[in-house]
């Protein structure tokens, strides 16, 4: 496209739609690869950090691809996150409630996360430095 050329609304979310669905999966799939600490055949090892109707759904789409494993599921109500966990054939002892208990998992390798804008920055910073992949929706934060 010439950079004369407007781009219309649908042309702009369409490519970016691909992109970011792009960027999804190779981000999901680079972990174990980028570390060179199991082989590029081994699934990724995922957490999700709040289970509200979008963190539900993001967590059974990982469960239902072969190159994911969910192994742990966290949210602050404890009733939810065990009927996901049960859902995506995890054990109640898979669940928690507080993410640092997640993030101190040496067995995860990435959290996705659907919390609220308030908690959503401080757990992704948080995730980063307990050297973990982190897939997040936007909006990052309530504020620039």
């Amino acid at each position: 496209m010439k950079e004369t050329e407007s781009v219309s609304r649908r042309d702009f979310i369409q490519t970016s739609g691909k992109t970011a669905a792009a960027v999804v999966a190779s981000s999901l799939a680079a972990p174990s690869i980028l570390r060179g600490a199991e082989p590029a055949s081994e699934p990724v090892r995922i957490a999700q950090i709040g289970l509200g109707t979008r963190g539900g759904n993001l967590i059974r789409a990982a469960g239902s691809r072969k190159t994911c494993k969910v192994i742990g599921v966290c949210d602050v109500y404890k009733p939810r996150a065990e009927s996901i966990a049960k859902a995506v054939g995890l054990k109640p002892e898979d669940t928690c409630q507080d993410f640092r208990r997640v993030l101190d998992r040496k067995d995860v390798d990435a959290i996705t996360t659907a919390t609220p804008e308030h908690w959503r920055g401080s757990i992704c910073v948080s995730a980063c430095l307990a050297g973990k992949h982190v897939y997040a929706e936007k909006p990052m934060t309530l504020t620039i």
